[in-house]
């Protein structure tokens, strides 16, 4: 409003239509003529003064003179305009620019196109003779309205590696037609040869291409939005996957040449001890493998083996199996385990600051033992988009997808509750209330005073006031704690 007002081109008309409006796409329709824009050929022309000329076809109404002998007139030297040609050109430029800017062919031009355009795809040089995982597309047609977000990130991504050329497919001449029925007076009169190119120039040159990326933004924030349920909904199914328990674990990272990292955790997922193996090609030094992994299950009493499932999982899988039969303690059990993200893990400064002293293929395998032990605790480490729960990741909008999935680890974590004497920094951040510092401080808190006895001691935590206090406190547990009884104006979550 204050834009158009200051141009002096504010009616009550346009005023109410714009405090009336809604709905984005039409309000930027509405300002879209009076928004500041780059120089253009319809701005050179009216530079040139030839604006009344372009009124006057654009009337399409006979005067006094036939149109050339009007449009001669424009013809001057002191105004850069040469010829009659040059003339009739730039008035043309003037009303394609007008065109383009009119809320109802802009309105028409879309909704045919969200109604009747079709995502189109088509292999490029860059795929000739080869076979790709974007063959299925190289003949691919599917309407706006119906295509799903899988497929239309994958044309996406087949465009983003150069195998793919992507188009909006629609009726283009049924379209320039209703936009002439719409401007066009009379079919048979001077100015109809001139109204007929300039709505055709306007749609090829500005209507079509402006609409065009208009409507495949809406595709592309619809398919984001759609691939970023998926992730959250996988996210979330995983992040609460039930923990297998405080019981003591062996976390094998599989390797064929490097050999197989072994990592044993305690109840409390403290690291306690690792060894290397080499059970698979080329070494299969079976026996010598055999009595490392059977001696740490005897000297720490582990429970459970949890393997990744990363490469060469099946054969390192195999020999666990037949090595687990030979234990004569009841209950050691195996188990598969998604590894995705356990590198990133491995190689981040969480890791680092943790076990500065391991490897990353042994913090590796200290990750994937924990995840068996408590998902929740060890996945909140990762970023969430590398656990592996989707499709796509690196082509939806990343900054829409970080939150998304930031507020469902959020919810995850106090969907359950944290255990305030063995949490991490990491965990404890996601609790409502708790920033990373104060997450931080209570960590350094519990290592130098103890375990807490009850969540009143986190009032003794810098950073914990009485308002974090209200916020966390019932996300936290403190096991064989002491817990005062409930007052009625508790945290409904508090236990």
């Amino acid at each position: 409003l204050d834009t158009i007002e200051k141009q002096g081109q504010l009616t009550d008309e346009l005023k109410k239509a714009i405090l009336d409006c809604t709905d984005q796409t039409l309000l930027e329709d509405l300002y879209l003529p009076y928004k500041k824009a780059k120089r253009t050929k319809a701005t050179v022309a009216r530079e040139k003064g030839l604006l009344p000329l372009a009124d006057f076809i654009w009337a399409q109404t006979p005067g006094d003179q036939p149109l050339d002998a009007f449009a001669q007139t424009f013809v001057r030297a002191e105004k850069a305009v040469a010829s009659l040609e040059e003339a009739m050109e730039g008035a043309k430029h003037i009303l394609a620019e007008r065109v383009s800017v009119d809320m109802e062919a802009r309105a028409l031009v879309r909704d045919r196109m969200q109604k009747h355009g079709s995502i189109a795809s088509h292999p490029t040089k860059n795929a000739e003779g080869k076979h790709t995982k974007f063959e299925s597309y190289y003949t691919f047609s599917e309407p706006i309205a119906k295509i799903p977000s899988h497929r239309y990130l994958a044309i996406h991504r087949g465009v983003k590696d150069g195998f793919l050329r992507m188009e909006l497919a629609m009726d283009d001449a049924a379209v320039v037609s209703e936009l002439q029925g719409k401007f066009l007076q009379a079919d048979d009169s001077e100015f109809s040869p001139q109204v007929r190119e300039v709505i055709d120039d306007s749609y090829h040159r500005l209507l079509r291409p402006s609409i065009e990326n208009e409507v495949l933004r809406q595709v592309q924030e619809r398919a984001d939005a759609e691939a970023i349920r998926v992730f959250r909904d996988n996210a979330h199914n995983l992040l609460l996957s039930p923990p297998a328990g405080a019981m003591t674990v062996i976390g094998v990272d599989p390797g064929l040449k490097t050999g197989c990292k072994l990592a044993v955790i305690d109840t409390t997922g403290t690291f306690i001890e690792n060894a290397t193996i080499y059970p698979t090609p080329p070494q299969n030094d079976f026996e010598n493998a055999e009595k490392v992994l059977l001696a740490l299950i005897e000297k720490h009493n582990a429970k459970a083996v949890a393997i990744g499932n990363g490469t060469g999982s099946r054969e390192v899988a195999r020999f666990i199996r037949q090595t687990l039969a030979k234990v004569s303690a009841d209950g050691v059990f195996m188990v598969l385990v998604n590894e995705a993200g356990a590198s990133i893990y491995s190689a981040s400064k969480i890791a680092r600051d943790e076990f500065p002293n391991l490897d990353v293929t042994v913090r590796g395998a200290i990750s994937i033992a924990r995840r068996m032990q408590d998902p929740l605790a060890e996945l909140v480490k990762i970023e969430p988009r590398h656990i592996g729960v989707g499709q796509y990741q690196h082509d939806v909008n990343p900054r829409a997808l970080r939150e998304g999935l930031q507020k469902t680890v959020v919810s995850c974590v106090n969907a359950v509750g944290v255990d305030l004497n063995t949490a991490s920094a990491p965990l404890l951040k996601y609790v409502s209330g708790i920033q990373s510092d104060t997450a931080m401080n209570i960590v350094a808190f519990r290592t130098e005073k103890g375990t807490f006895k009850n969540r009143q001691q986190l009032l003794e935590v810098q950073g914990v006031g009485p308002k974090v206090f209200e916020l966390c406190a019932g996300f936290l547990r403190v096991r064989g704690g002491f817990v005062p009884r409930l007052a009625e104006e508790d945290h409904p979550n508090l236990p």
